[in-house]
Order: C-alpha cells, then sequence, then structure tokens
C-alpha cells in the first residue's frame, strides 16, 4: 500500500476500531464512519469507549492526522478503498439495532467506479 493512501472503515465497534487504528498505525491514513455522533464526537477527541483500547491510543493518531471519524457517508468518495465492518445481524432488515443504518447502500451511493 501506498503511504498516501487514505482507506475508509465502516463501522466503528469491537472489530471496525482496532483495525483502523492498527491501519493508521502502519502506513495509511483512515476515514472511520459509524451512523453514532457519540462515538464519532469521543473518537475526534481522542478518546476511546471500548475497555481495551487506550485513550492514548486513539489521540495520538488523530493528533498525527492518521485519523479522523465521521457520520458523514459521503467522505467515501475521497478514499481509495472501504472496508465494511458490522455485526453479522446488522444486515438482517428486521434487525432493530442502530447497525442497520449502516447498509451498503449507504456507502454505495457516494463511491467511485
Amino acid at each position: 500500500m501506498a503511504a498516501n493512501m487514505k482507506i475508509a472503515v465502516v463501522g466503528l465497534g469491537y472489530g471496525g476500531l482496532p483495525l483502523s487504528l492498527q491501519f493508521a498505525r502502519s502506513c495509511v491514513s483512515v476515514l472511520g464512519l459509524d451512523a453514532d455522533p457519540k462515538k464519532v464526537e469521543l473518537l475526534n477527541k481522542g478518546q476511546s469507549y471500548i475497555k481495551h483500547i487506550q485513550s492514548a491510543e486513539i489521540a495520538e493518531l488523530v493528533a498525527a492526522g492518521k485519523f479522523y471519524a465521521s457520520t458523514d457517508f459521503g467522505q467515501i468518495k475521497h478514499v481509495e478503498a472501504v472496508i465494511i465492518c458490522l455485526p453479522i445481524a446488522s444486515w438482517i432488515p428486521e434487525t432493530p439495532w442502530p447497525a442497520c443504518l449502516l447498509r451498503p447502500e449507504k456507502c454505495g451511493k457516494h463511491t467511485r467506479s
């Protein structure tokens, strides 16, 4: 991967957030997308909401410009790759979870071919 590559990770839960941080530490800039504005606000302040992830890790990457979180799925058009990290149940239309809001068609309308 190119060092100036930018990717998006959709879903910043127990799978997506650690993956985002690892990519940001390794070689690319990461746009983390989530439908939950509270999560996004905490992350952009360098704060963790997951017990096993230290806030200092997030704060360092945010300060370095390697990681940024947003609820604006329109920003997908500015990245080279999109990784979707959602619970399996979020793909089922009847699921009452907020993750249902993060369906692929929500991202797809903003992607380039």
